[in-house]
């Protein structure tokens, strides 16, 4: 038995080390934290911009329309100045002989092209000072500007808002004159609906503001 024992060692036992291997390791990742040095975003480092550079749609139309102007004036000269040099004759040769090539129809269409450059730039500067000197910068003060020289004395002493109403009753007895009582009774139902929804409008932001 006892040399059985010295060619049959015992069976070892797992070692602690062993046992710790096998065990499965859980990785615990902690989630990454924000800095506290960041700062709330704030108007002090996104300033409104200056008056300056506030964007003005008549006066940008004005200035534009002036250059695209000069552009085109530049053009029209310079197109005139080459055809009057191409009808000099050349140095050694005759006035009766001399026949330059001449297109019509290509003459004609570049004719037309700087005639309608030229109306178009000159619309649109004179369009930009017109808006430029009565003081309108977009639609709604085109409307305020047309509904106040529309109304008369006696709308205007009641105030915008009344003439803007009876304007509105005028247009809608027109169009069920014209068009029939169907279209007025839908404009008719739309203006209601467009003061309801005004008003309710009106009562979120007075709900807002307690």
């Amino acid at each position: 038995m006892g040399l059985l024992r010295y060619f049959i060692p015992d069976q070892q036992k797992p070692s602690p080390s062993t046992d710790t291997s096998s065990t499965p390791t859980t990785s615990t990742t902690t989630p990454p934290t924000t800095p506290s040095s960041a700062r709330p975003a704030s108007t002090e480092f996104d300033p409104p911009l200056p008056k300056l550079w506030t964007p003005q749609t008549n006066l940008k139309l004005l200035l534009g329309g002036t250059a695209f102007l000069a552009l085109t004036v530049f053009t029209t000269r310079r197109a005139i100045h080459r055809r009057r040099l191409a009808a000099i004759p050349p140095f050694y040769t005759s006035a009766p002989y001399h026949k330059p090539s001449v297109s019509g129809g290509v003459e004609a269409f570049e004719a037309l092209n700087l005639a309608t450059l030229n109306v178009l730039a000159f619309a649109m500067m004179s369009t930009g000072g017109v808006l430029y000197a009565m003081d309108i910068n977009s639609v709604e003060d085109m409307r305020r500007y047309v509904r106040r020289a529309s109304l008369s004395e006696e709308d205007a002493a009641k105030g915008l808002e009344e003439g803007d109403r009876e304007m509105e009753k005028e247009v809608e007895a027109w169009a069920a004159k014209v068009l029939g009582e169907k279209f007025g009774r839908e404009l008719r139902a739309q203006r209601e609906r467009e003061v309801s929804d005004a008003e309710k409008g009106d009562g979120t932001e007075t709900k807002k503001g307690e």
